[in-house]
């Protein structure tokens, strides 16, 4: 059906009409398929996703004219998951067909696969040290390195459909048979278990994928309609029921306020204590999770029925900000992007992008599905704008949130509410982990860098070359490029960029 005629049945027909604006829609992309896959993306700008068709796409939305920039089509079977973007530069993600794919994102050209023994319907996880982490149908966790080398496996007791959320060395994943398991990162031993209460006439199966607070609380939901709230070492803080199951996955704002979504159609929003605060009825069924922006407005995706589905956005206080009617089912959770757009896949094989006029990612907790535009599923504690003065005191702001800094390689970079930064010599970097004292970046030519507030000017820890290195910026005479002394070999050499 045209979309104007969903249009005007929306405004016509929507029980919201009278209150809701019409949703500020930028484009819309035809993709040959059914997107079930959640979008992702990093500093690239670039949008990943999988589609019903066995097809991973990457889409470069610049200029607000979205373009194909490659397309994958090696997969056998539907791809469900919502694909992880490495900062070692792969896109991975499995498919029905039971492989696990690791794709380089420049190019799309396989890198490595993994043939499980069933279907694999959740999203991958990496952890701080790199692993992979993917759970499948066959009822086993698997941790593979960057390169595609199996580690280990956990044997759960049922399929595993959800998918693997990751904190502070531990992985937390439930499974069909209704048992959630925290296993350790560094050699897949179990840590323990937590079996949700079986209730006659209903499933107990987790679909429901972790969300982990900013205090280590654990958060998911299950198919015998309850809402659970885990301490880090497996104990039940609170639980809430609900009238449907819960397949949606929670988000986490940066005050320990939750929101989740539930099949008969309520968005529940609890304080960090379990008080639920609110409960927000659109009429619809959540599959997909809602998502925070930096503002603490809410993003969601829902099912309305009679092949209609509606992006929603709502404010702090819980009132409709606009609505969208969009043809189809829908089960891609929103990606808020730090584009300033709103990206969220459609049964009616498309690809759909609105403008929230700049609004960012909430990076402080774990505010959307697998806490961050790459899709990490792992909790990392993202620093915005105050800690850039609290890491870099020095940092002297101008217009735009850009800032100065001699010490973090004389240049300018760009630093609220993004996890990655922009310099002029290093181009985009990754913010991985940062505290009071110092930040672990990732530069795509250098690898891994290490700097800390108190450093002298350009001055980087090299992980991959075990040593300290001194940037300073190409010349003219040096054919530009960035020349890096490398102290424990005592030698000069210019970089790329």
């Amino acid at each position: 059906m045209n979309i104007r005629i969903f249009l005007l049945l929306f405004l016509v027909c929507h029980p919201l009409r009278a209150d809701v604006a019409v949703g500020p829609l930028e484009w819309v992309l035809p993709v040959g398929g059914a997107v079930f896959s959640s979008p992702a993306t990093c500093g690239d700008g670039r949008v990943y996703f999988g589609t019903e068709e066995g097809l991973l796409l990457c889409v470069d939305p610049a200029g607000g004219v979205p373009s194909v920039v490659w397309t994958f089509d090696g997969a056998l079977d539907w791809i469900d998951a919502t694909p992880l973007v490495t900062p070692e530069g792969l896109v991975v993600f499995g498919s029905w067909d039971g492989k696990v794919y690791a794709l380089d994102k420049a190019s799309g050209e396989p890198v490595w696969t993994y043939q499980t023994g069933n279907y694999i319907m959740g999203s991958p996880a990496v952890a701080a040290t790199g692993e992979i982490i993917i759970g499948g149908g066959d009822g086993i966790l698997h941790s593979f390195t960057p390169s595609g080398e199996l580690l280990w496996v956990y044997i759960a007791e049922d399929a595993i459909d959800a998918s693997p959320a990751v904190a502070d060395g531990i992985v937390y994943v439930g499974d069909s048979a209704g048992v959630f398991h925290a296993v350790r990162v560094e050699d897949g031993d179990g840590v323990w278990t937590f079996e949700v209460e079986a209730v006659p006439g209903r499933e107990s199966d987790i679909l429901s994928s972790a969300a982990v607070g900013p205090d280590g609380t654990v958060y998911f939901g299950s198919r015998n309609h309850r809402f659970h709230a885990l301490s880090k070492d497996g104990v039940e803080l609170w639980s809430f029921e609900a009238f449907e199951p819960i397949d949606s996955s929670p988000a986490v704002s940066p005050d320990g306020t939750v929101a989740v979504g539930s099949r008969e159609g309520y968005l529940f929003v609890f304080d960090a204590d379990g008080v639920l605060e609110r409960q927000i009825f659109t009429g619809d069924v959540f599959y997909a999770s809602p998502a925070y922006d930096a503002d603490g407005n809410l993003y969601i995706g829902a099912y309305a029925g009679d092949e209609l589905s509606h992006v929603l956005a709502i404010g702090p206080d819980g009132d409709y900000l606009w609505a969208y009617p969009a043809p189809g089912f829908n089960d891609s959770s929103p990606l808020v992007s730090p584009d300033g757009n709103l990206y969220v896949g459609m049964h009616d094989f498309s690809l759909y992008a609105f403008d929230l006029d700049g609004a960012q990612p909430q990076l402080a907790s774990w505010a959307a599905f697998r806490d961050n535009p790459r899709r990490s599923g792992r909790r990392t504690g993202y620093y915005g704008l105050t800690n850039v003065f609290r890491l870099f005191p020095s940092a002297q702001a101008d217009a735009g949130h850009w800032y100065w800094l001699g010490g973090f390689g004389s240049g300018w970079f760009h630093g609220e509410h993004v996890p990655w930064l922009y310099h002029p010599d290093h181009g985009h970097l990754w913010a991985e982990k940062a505290g009071a004292e110092g930040v672990w970046l990732y530069d795509e030519s250098l690898g891994w860098l290490y700097t800390f507030r108190n450093s002298p000017h350009n001055f980087y820890y090299q992980a991959s070359t075990e040593g300290w290195i001194y940037h300073e910026p190409g010349t003219a005479e040096s054919g530009g490029g960035r020349w890096i002394y490398h102290y424990g070999t005592g030698t000069w050499e210019v970089g790329e960029g």
